[in-house]
């Protein structure tokens, strides 16, 4: 009797530690994924940046180009493809 006993005991203990370490798992897995969720955000920030600095140089050439006297259709070109781009993000939203 008292062999089943000591086993049934090893055996509670095992589970126990188990249940200790799926636990512990479980909280860290918690902090990563809160982590990645926070670096995810983070990356959509800085791509929203990206994008917008990239309008502002663009924008910036238009003006330069037009500032220094260029020829009209090197302007003309830019602003179509700005209105190209215009229309495609419109489109997105539309879809």
């Amino acid at each position: 009797m008292t062999e089943s006993n000591e086993l049934i005991d090893s055996i509670q203990q095992k589970v126990k530690a188990l249940i200790s370490q799926c636990s512990t798992v479980q909280k860290e897995h918690k902090k990563m994924q809160d982590l990645i969720n926070k670096k995810e955000a983070i990356i959509i920030e800085q791509k929203q940046n990206i994008k917008q600095l990239e309008d502002k140089i663009t924008i910036l050439k238009i003006t330069k180009s037009l500032e220094k006297g260029k020829e009209n259709s090197d302007a003309r070109r830019r602003i179509n493809e700005m209105i190209k781009e215009i229309d495609k993000c419109i489109g997105l939203i539309n879809s």
